[in-house]
């Protein structure tokens, strides 16, 4: 167990992967980083210890070449979380009924060469997943939802797939406005039924967008 009763806590490696299997507590900012491997949060064989907590500052998880799991919890109780892969996937693990990912202000999960999955819950003010690919494959989804995946933001949430096609379902809930956007080149597929408080706003560069399903926005514009 690490804790920083006053400060700050920082994991850094410049070639090898990071591995937490103990509870991580900071009262200030909590930063792990490795330039080339992998980032794992998160014991995967007992499942019991590994949580991230920032009390008053904000969680940053990045790996330049590698692949990033969550399989316990990140928690900023004031701020914000980053979770980035410059090359590599992300996967936001299941835990229950318990947020997976959870901060007072914002959350970005940004995989610039990679898939994010995300099989847990997610819950911010407000939630950017952005997911991008160097080629676009037909039918590919750089943002999957599984398990028990689901965004809930108290204003606004951005979907944003390079390259890749985005399939928008219920399982994200803003309470603000919902952006879903491809880049360069991707479609965009309304998979079900979906009820947004305001705004809901659907772009591509170079795709189509299908809307086969019925879409309502309580309080504002499709």
């Amino acid at each position: 167990t690490i804790t920083s009763t006053n400060g700050a806590v920082s994991l850094h490696t410049d070639e090898g992967a990071i591995r937490v299997r103990e509870n991580i507590t900071a009262e200030n900012n909590a930063v792990i980083s490795t330039l080339a491997g992998n980032v794992t949060i998160g014991d995967t064989n007992t499942g019991s210890n590994g949580d991230v907590l920032s009390k008053k500052g904000d969680v940053s998880i990045k790996t330049d070449n590698g692949t990033v799991e969550i399989v316990k919890t990140v928690t900023a109780e004031e701020g914000n979380v980053e979770i980035v892969s410059g090359q590599g996937d992300i996967r936001i693990g299941s835990n229950g009924l318990a947020n997976t990912v959870t901060a007072k202000k914002d959350v970005n999960l940004q995989a610039n060469d990679g898939q994010i999955r995300i099989q847990g819950k997610t819950s911010a003010t407000n939630i950017t997943v952005q997911a991008g690919r160097e080629n676009y494959n037909p039918g590919s989804k750089n943002i999957a939802f599984e398990a028990e995946g689901k965004l809930d933001a108290g204003n606004d949430v951005y979907l944003i797939a390079k390259n890749g096609d985005l399939l928008v379902t219920d399982d994200v809930k803003a309470q603000g406005t919902f952006y879903a956007q491809t880049k360069e080149k991707g479609n965009i597929t309304l998979g079900n039924d979906l009820t947004v408080q305001k705004d809901l706003s659907m772009s591509t560069e170079d795709g189509d967008i299908t809307v086969g399903q019925t879409v309502k926005a309580e309080q504002g514009t499709v």
